[in-house]
């Protein structure tokens, strides 16, 4: 389903790759390839520096159908030092906005919910939280993504997979990420 194409995406972002082996009775195995770091092992392994002042409290809303998605940006958005809220679909997602939406300090929108018209799900978070910024997230390109929501603005736009130095960079203000 949607995990391996997350999987292909990011391995690819990182100029990796995927071999696939399927023998009939015996399985399929995924091989992931990826090139070696050139960081020093000691920086690779203490993992990113957050300062305090780089991250301000407050509640994000995460709208994604991807379960892995959605844990690994709660993950980041706690390193970050929000409350993250996740909503798998367009119920979910309406539900936080009303109970939160005055404690949102913004919401990460995932462009292709399966099944869901996410422009017209965008307009509803205009009217039930028309203060909180609203980021599109997306594999595809910020060019594709412009002209999907031409209806209906977003307040920036955050490329999948992304780090957690551009999740903060894009919740922080700083919109252009790409």
């Amino acid at each position: 389903g949607l995990g391996l194409a997350t999987v292909r995406t990011i391995v690819e972002a990182h100029g990796g790759g995927i071999r696939v082996k399927s023998k009939v009775d015996e399985g399929t195995t995924f091989l992931i390839f990826l090139p070696e770091s050139k960081l020093p092992v000691t920086a690779a392994t203490e993992g990113p520096s957050v300062p305090e002042q780089a991250a301000a409290a407050g509640d994000v809303l995460v709208v994604d159908n991807d379960e892995p998605i959605l844990k690994t940006s709660s993950i980041l958005l706690k390193a970050l030092k929000m409350t993250p809220h996740v909503a798998r679909d367009r119920r979910e997602a309406l539900a936080v906005v009303r109970r939160h939406a005055t404690q949102l300090r913004a919401i990460i929108l995932d462009a292709h919910l399966g099944g869901i018209d996410t422009v017209r799900l965008l307009g509803a978070f205009r009217i039930g939280a028309p203060n909180v910024p609203v980021i599109v997230s997306s594999g595809s390109s910020r060019e594709e993504i412009a002209k999907m929501f031409k209806a209906h603005p977003y307040d920036a736009f955050l490329a999948k997979p992304y780090t957690l130095q551009e999740l903060r960079r894009v919740i922080s203000g700083r919109r252009n990420v790409a």
